[in-house]
């Protein structure tokens, strides 16, 4: 009779990951998905048998604010841009990454501006795409509630996608940002047993002043890295927080928000945490 017992990592000692903190090409998915194939290759050349990529990193975080002063023109202008660089499933851009995934016999999550696929619907999600490293889209995550200003850009995932998947290299969820804080949606991953959790943020922001913790955040408190130690300790998993990092050389000319987008907390911050809730690695600040 086959054994049912859950063995951590898949049984390994260990697994080999790697955090993908570089400047995507701003709203340009294609050559986003060049330099995300490049690193892919670069992390799998050095063994990674798990590479993670930050939240929305497929083309782009909204790091503007649209208000009462701002032109018509820059929000329709502005949101076509944006509604442009989302990607389908599946799309050439998802059918290179996977074709990527499988060359380099690694693991992907890619956090992505997802577009609806179906006929009639152009909702774009905030979303995370797993894929095995035989090429195939094992699932998504869509963020089920975009925060704050989000909301004027994202749809609302559901529950379907509270899944953990389980590979050879263990087993695998993940998250997106303020989700850190919603309790249940939490406990729906550690009742599913992860043994790797992925953390993605857009950066690395505070959301007051006062006294620092011991984190070495040049920004004060980064409230992501308290949820992402909490969840390591309270799951007894691998937390990978993966957090964007944006030059400004990266952001087209021409876009239309380019003078008024806050980018300053997207100055990176990822960091790997043991079981204990203890940084093993970062987190790593203002350099990809």
């Amino acid at each position: 009779m086959r054994s049912t017992k859950q063995l951590v990592l898949g049984g390994r000692e260990s697994v080999k990951v790697a955090i993908v903190q570089i400047s995507a090409s701003y709203m340009d998915p294609q050559a986003s998905v060049d330099r995300a194939i490049r690193a892919i290759v670069d992390a799998s050349a050095n063994g990674a048998e798990l590479i993670v990529f930050p939240e929305v990193w497929l083309a782009g975080y909204p790091y503007w604010t649209e208000s009462w002063n701002s032109q018509q023109s820059e929000w329709a202008e502005g949101r076509v841009r944006f509604a442009d660089a989302a990607v389908t499933i599946p799309s050439e851009e998802t059918e290179a990454l996977a074709a990527a995934a499988q060359n380099a016999g690694a693991y992907v999550v890619m956090g992505c501006n997802e577009m609806d696929s179906h006929p009639g619907v152009q909702t774009i999600y905030n979303s995370l795409l797993f894929i095995s490293p035989d090429g195939a889209l094992m699932g998504r995550h869509r963020k089920l509630m975009p925060t704050f200003t989000e909301r004027m850009y994202w749809g609302m995932g559901d529950a379907r996608d509270l899944v953990v998947f389980d590979t050879e290299i263990g087993r695998i969820g993940g998250l997106i940002c303020g989700e850190h804080l919603m309790t249940l949606v939490r406990a729906a991953l550690i009742a599913q047993g992860e043994h790797i959790h992925i953390a993605a943020f857009p950066g690395s922001f505070a959301l007051h002043t006062g006294p620092r913790l011991e984190e070495p955040d040049t920004e004060g408190h980064f409230w992501g890295h308290a949820s992402a130690r909490a969840h390591a300790f309270e799951a007894g998993a691998y937390v990978l927080s993966a957090c964007g990092y944006i030059d400004e050389k990266d952001i087209p000319e021409d876009f239309p928000y380019k003078n008024n987008m806050n980018t300053s907390y997207a100055h990176g911050g990822s960091s790997i945490i043991s079981p204990l809730g203890v940084p093993l690695v970062g987190p790593t600040y203002g350099a990809e």
